[in-house]
């Protein structure tokens, strides 16, 4: 189950 902790960590990656 993903947690917003998360999903700001792949949102992060994602961005670069």
């Amino acid at each position: 189950e993903l947690k917003l902790e998360d999903n700001e960590e792949l949102i992060g990656k994602l961005k670069q």
